[in-house]
This record gives structure tokens, C-alpha cells and sequence, in this order.
């Protein structure tokens, strides 16, 4: 005969009723349901009436339910949701004043953008702060100028001309919707952006420099004209006259041009029938959809 585990000959009596139970399990589950206790632990049960409502209930907590705190009939009552609710006349007289006090100081307690990047600048903004002041003869520049909803990097607000530094992050397709409404937006304002790839500032910075001279001082935006060309366009060039396309996938960048030309061959002398692919998959001991792969970057 099998014995359970939690049985013993005697049962199990409960030390609160002294009833019994044939298993530990059994005596468990009467614990919780009647007398509210945790496994292996016998609590002390409290009764308590609400002082407000004179609502009865049984708890194994010390101290006040958070019934009490959150009653309908209590004047002082905690309520956590803030609908309906509107602050006071005294409230927003005194930060008003706070805040009025705040901005005469020059100590503004909401300084927006800078706010939120804590005052800090990008490296790209910084380099053209020092070239500004060093190149650029009208000083008369704002860094970070509100205007509207948006923020300039730097503005001339007297000849409403505005440089935009971009860097690898406005190349995202949202940030490239943001920055054509942000364009129309200043342009029919009367505006006039300037806006400089950081990525190509740093290939030929000379060049940059001379159009945002001739920017600032006639309004003018002479267009760049791309010299030189970065590592990876120089890569992608050689991967282009050597295989007849731009990028290459991980598992093809590694063939060599022998390599490339034998199955070439291979998948040319098999008629395109049913069940071709099976046979050129075998013999070049790959899966099907490396093939399907090799025959469009290669052979298209």
C-alpha cells in the first residue's frame, strides 16, 4: 500500500479548533480559508469596527486597514486619483510668484531643452561654438533659441538666419519628417536654415566653414559639393566592381572570385526544370536558400 507523504497515522489537528485532518495538505488549505494564516504559521486574528462607517471585518495585520484611511465617510480621506480635482487660488498665486522671481534672477526652474540634457552639449555643437566665435565676423548669435515649439542650434534672430547641426541621428526616417516640417515652419516664418551633415563636416571641414561664411554674411547657401568620400563609400565601391553590387550579406562576403565563378558554372549548365535547385544545392553543398541568395546578388 502506497503512503502519501504528508499523512501520518494520527492526522493532523488544527491547534486553533483542534479538528483533524488526514493529510498536511488538508490542514493547510483549512488554515487559510477559516482562520486566515500563511503555511507553517499560526497568526493571531484581530477584529476591528471603522470608526466612520462601523464596518466589521477580521485581519491577521497589525495596525489599521487601509479601509479606514480611504472611507467614504471620512472627511480627511486618501484618494489616490487626481479627477476633478483643481488646485487652489493661494497654490498657483505662490508659484507664479516663484516662478516670475525665478526668471528675474536669472535662476529659471524650467529651462526646457537644456533641462532636459542638463545644460550639456553635443561635441558637433561645441566644435561649431568655437568656430563661430574664431571664423564668423557677426557674433551677434543665439545658442539653443526657442522659437515656437522648436529649438535652434544657432540663430541670427536680426538676419532670421538659423544653422542646424545633423548628425548621424537625423538620417532616421522620423527625424527626417521632423526636420522638413521644422524647415517649412521656419521658412514661412521668414527664415532661412542652414543645415550641415556632421558626417561630411568631418571628411572636409574647410569647405563647410567657407558656406557658412558666405551664409551669414549675404544669406546665401552655396551647396556642398562632396569631394572626398568616407571609408565606408569606398568600400562599398570596391565591393561594387568587384561582385556587380553595393553591400554584400554575412554569408556571401567571405567567397572568393574563384569561388564566385565555379558555381556560376555549375548553376549555368543545369536546365531550370523541376527540381533543379535540389541537385545544384547538392552538388554545391549548400541549402536551398543559399542558392536562391547567390543567384540574386550574383547572377541578376
Amino acid at each position: 500500500m502506497r503512503i502519501r507523504k504528508d499523512s501520518r497515522e494520527n492526522g493532523w489537528n488544527c491547534a486553533q479548533c483542534d479538528l483533524n485532518f488526514r493529510t498536511r495538505r488538508e490542514l493547510d488549505k483549512h488554515r487559510k480559508s477559516i482562520h486566515l494564516c500563511r503555511q507553517g504559521k499560526s497568526q493571531i486574528i484581530k477584529e476591528y469596527n471603522c470608526i466612520y462607517c462601523g464596518l466589521h471585518w477580521l485581519t491577521t495585520k497589525s495596525g489599521k486597514s487601509l479601509h479606514e484611511k480611504s472611507c467614504t465617510q471620512n472627511p480627511l480621506r486618501m484618494d489616490g486619483s487626481s479627477k476633478g480635482k483643481k488646485h487652489s487660488e493661494e497654490f498657483k498665486r505662490r508659484q507664479s510668484e516663484n516662478m516670475k522671481a525665478a526668471y528675474a534672477n536669472g535662476t529659471r526652474t524650467n529651462d526646457g531643452f537644456k533641462q532636459r540634457r542638463n545644460g550639456n552639449r553635443s561635441y558637433p555643437e561645441k566644435w561649431w561654438e568655437q568656430i563661430i566665435k574664431n571664423e564668423i565676423k557677426d557674433q551677434d548669435v543665439e545658442y539653443e533659441k526657442g522659437f515656437g515649439k522648436y529649438w535652434l542650434d544657432f540663430a541670427w534672430s536680426k538676419k532670421q538666419l538659423c544653422i542646424e547641426i545633423d548628425g548621424q541621428q537625423h538620417k532616421r526616417w522620423n527625424r527626417l519628417e521632423s526636420d522638413k516640417q521644422k524647415d517649412l515652419y521656419l521658412e514661412s516664418r521668414g527664415w532661412k536654415v542652414l543645415r550641415i551633415d556632421w558626417q561630411q563636416c568631418c571628411i572636409d571641414p574647410n569647405q563647410y566653414i567657407l558656406i557658412a561664411k558666405e551664409f551669414i554674411d549675404n544669406g546665401i547657401i552655396i551647396p556642398f559639393e562632396k569631394r572626398y568620400k568616407s571609408k565606408k563609400e569606398i568600400h562599398e565601391e570596391y565591393i561594387f566592381q568587384k561582385y556587380g553590387v553595393k553591400k554584400l550579406s554575412k554569408e556571401h562576403s567571405f567567397l572568393s572570385t574563384k569561388e564566385v565563378l565555379r558555381r556560376k558554372t555549375i548553376i549555368n549548365n543545369y536546365d531550370k526544370k523541376w527540381g533543379w535547385v535540389t541537385k545544384c544545392s547538392n552538388e554545391l553543398n549548400i541549402s536551398h536558400t543559399q542558392l536562391k541568395r547567390f543567384i540574386k546578388i550574383y547572377m541578376k
